[in-house]
């Protein structure tokens, strides 16, 4: 009788788990471990933790970059984590964006987020603040800026309006409105500001002990070594370990792949896929890495001076261009 890694439950049904969340792309021959999970623990991850690193995760917005999801779709994508904002000088340097479908549904467009940026009392700059913190007001307490130096507003006419409404019943009525210049090329570089959060953590460290459970078995990933890495998936308790269960860093955690690469800004390339591997080190420690879009590395630490048989180092390769899944040989640095 099957038993769920996860809860341990014997009761049923099973459903298939898919290592990379589905929402990273229908691959052929996708990995997908059966009889492993349980249905409500298989719901549980989906409407919680999948459901954080698909739609907030830096990840997630990538999506949508490389047609994995649709324009239309990206109206889903909430933006608690990600925060895209303009490094352009000139009147609009500091304004966020989102991205956003038209009014077709089949194009991405950055539209501009109404804001308002207040100058400081000493030397240059603005601080930027959303229309909701406006409208708490907590922001006329701050001794740092004087809005009378300058205060710019961001939106539409509508949204525009609105909060001009907002800063006159506060007080603040400066002496002349103008409209905010545009760069003269109508181009805006945008900058992006993320967060790895809790709940993505354990969905990233979900991908890896699947993963750990397709290779080596459910059986093993049930030994109670893995128990801390399985109650901070489950349920969020940080095991009792001396490392933190992921580590994020920026790069890739093998030397070079061609796998339809993409030119970045800098001129290097940035293969356009997806990577599981799993391995263990000198100390018996058993880790794993995850990458989605190659965006940056995830390293899972699964169990720490592991006293049994370690697992095989394995990897496999998601081509996001091709859509096909395949395991790389052993010329693929491990974890």
């Amino acid at each position: 009788m099957p038993t769920c890694i996860y809860c341990r439950g014997v009761t049923g049904p099973f459903t298939g788990e898919h290592v990379v969340q589905k929402g990273f792309g229908s691959f052929q021959n996708a990995l997908v471990i059966h009889n492993t999970v349980c249905h409500v623990c298989n719901q549980e991850f989906g409407q919680t933790i999948d459901l954080a690193l698909t739609r907030e995760s830096v990840e997630g917005l990538e999506r949508y970059r490389f047609g994995v999801r649709t324009p239309s779709e990206i109206e889903k994508f909430m933006y608690k984590s990600v925060t895209l904002r303009s490094k352009t000088e000139g009147d609009f340097e500091g304004a966020q964006f989102e991205q956003r479908s038209d009014t077709t549904g089949e194009k991405v467009v950055a539209r501009l987020v109404p804001a308002v940026a207040v100058h400081r009392k000493i030397g240059e700059g603005f601080v930027h603040f959303t229309a909701a913190q406006i409208a708490e007001g907590t922001w006329l307490q701050d001794p740092k800026l004087d809005w009378r130096r300058g205060i710019k507003v961001f939106g539409d006419k509508v949204a525009e309006g609105r909060i001009r409404a907002l800063l006159e019943g506060q007080g603040v009525v400066p002496i002349a409105w103008r409209p905010l210049s545009p760069p003269g090329d109508g181009e805006v570089t945008i900058e992006q500001e993320f967060e790895v959060t809790p709940e993505m953590q354990r969905a990233l460290a979900k991908i890896v002990f699947n993963y750990l459970a397709l290779c080596e078995g459910p059986e093993y990933a049930l030994l109670r070594e893995f128990d801390g890495i399985r109650r901070f998936i489950k349920d969020g308790d940080l095991p009792s370990s001396s490392l933190p269960p992921v580590i994020s860093h920026a790069g890739l955690p093998f030397s070079k792949i061609n796998a339809g690469s993409v030119v970045l800004k800098d001129g290097l390339e940035r293969p356009v896929v997806h990577f599981v591997s799993l391995g263990s080190n000198a100390e018996r420690n058993v880790a794993g890495a995850v990458t989605l879009f190659s965006f940056m590395t995830h390293r899972v630490m699964l169990a720490e001076a592991f006293p049994g048989q370690l697992p095989k180092a394995r990897a496999h390769l998601y081509n996001v261009k091709t859509l096909e899944v395949a395991e790389l040989g052993a010329a693929v640095e491990g974890p």
